[in-house]
C-alpha cells in the first residue's frame, strides 16, 4: 500500500468516526466502531469494516450488525455528503459496509495453528520475581 492510500485511509477512518460519533442524527450509530478500511487504489471503493459493541447479536435490542449495516446504508448519502466536507474531496469513495470479521467466526484450527506456530519475541522478566 502506498503512502498516499495509507494517509487517505487514515483520514478516512477517523472523518467517518466523527461523523457517526457527532453528525449522525441516530443514536444507534455512535456505538459503531470502525476496525479497519480497505480502499482500492484509484480511490473509488472504501469497504468499511464495522462492529457493534456489548448487545451485537441480541435482536431484542434492535441494533443487531444486520440492523446496523441497514442503518448505515440508509444514511451513506448523508455521511458522503459530509465526508466531502470534512476531507475537502471532490470524489468521495462508495462507502461499502461489511461486519468486521469476529474471533468466533474464525476456523478454531486455524486459531490451534496460529498458536502452535506461535514464535515469541522478547521476553520482559517478571516484575514479582
Amino acid at each position: 500500500m502506498t503512502h498516499r492510500i495509507e494517509r487517505f485511509t487514515s483520514t478516512l477512518k477517523h472523518s467517518l468516526a466523527d461523523i457517526l460519533l457527532n453528525d449522525a442524527g441516530n443514536p444507534h450509530l455512535k456505538f459503531v466502531v470502525i476496525t479497519d478500511i480497505l480502499v482500492n487504489p484509484d480511490l473509488k471503493k472504501a469497504r468499511v469494516f464495522i462492529t457493534v459493541p456489548g448487545n451485537a447479536g441480541d435482536a431484542s435490542t434492535g441494533d443487531s450488525i444486520d440492523t446496523v449495516i441497514r442503518q448505515l446504508d440508509h444514511a451513506k448519502g448523508y455521511i458522503k455528503k459530509i465526508l466531502a466536507q470534512k476531507m475537502y474531496l471532490r470524489y468521495v469513495p462508495e462507502l461499502i459496509f461489511i461486519p468486521a470479521p469476529t474471533f468466533n467466526a474464525i476456523d478454531a484450527t486455524d486459531a490451534t495453528d496460529a498458536v502452535d506456530n506461535f514464535q515469541p519475541g522478547i521476553r520482559l522478566s517478571d516484575p514479582d520475581r
